[in-house]
């Protein structure tokens, strides 16, 4: 408006706060993650990231590969609580990215590793727990699960 009152906002400046640790001593020192469930949770989410193309998943495809597993979006996970919650904290302490994107079916959330994640949790350990979940899903199935 006119006047002296008008204040021009600045744009707000986000500053990333990044460990020097390193890694191996961060996971021996430092509690990174509140719980092994929520541990669980996260790795979980970073894995459907990291095998989906160019390292980033639509959100309805995210929710559909969590519903495979038991992780029902509105419905309450007996090891993780409400999985909506936990999956806007990775957000919020930005393990995840959220982004809007503009798809044909129109504008859609899709998600992508987030600073915090590249930061703390190393990809050979992603790819570990991808691995070791396919080493449990050849246990069950008796059959060869080939990663490339």
């Amino acid at each position: 408006g006119q006047g002296g009152d008008a204040v021009d906002a600045a744009p707000a400046k986000m500053y990333v706060l990044r460990s020097l640790l390193p890694t191996r001593y961060q996971r021996r020192f430092v509690q990174l993650v509140s719980d092994k469930e929520e541990m669980g949770f996260t790795l979980l989410v970073l894995a459907l990231i990291v095998t989906s193309i160019n390292d980033q998943i639509l959100e309805d495809a995210l929710w559909e590969h969590l519903e495979e597993v038991g992780i029902i979006k509105g419905r309450k996970h007996p090891k993780f609580g409400d999985p909506e919650a936990l999956l806007q904290k990775l957000v919020k302490e930005r393990y995840v990215a959220k982004d809007k994107v503009r798809t044909p079916e129109g504008e859609k959330f899709q998600f992508e590793i987030g600073e915090s994640a590249k930061d703390q949790i190393p990809r050979e350990e992603i790819q570990r727990f991808i691995s070791d979940m396919m080493m449990g899903a050849e246990e069950e199935d008796g059959e060869e699960v080939v990663i490339d």
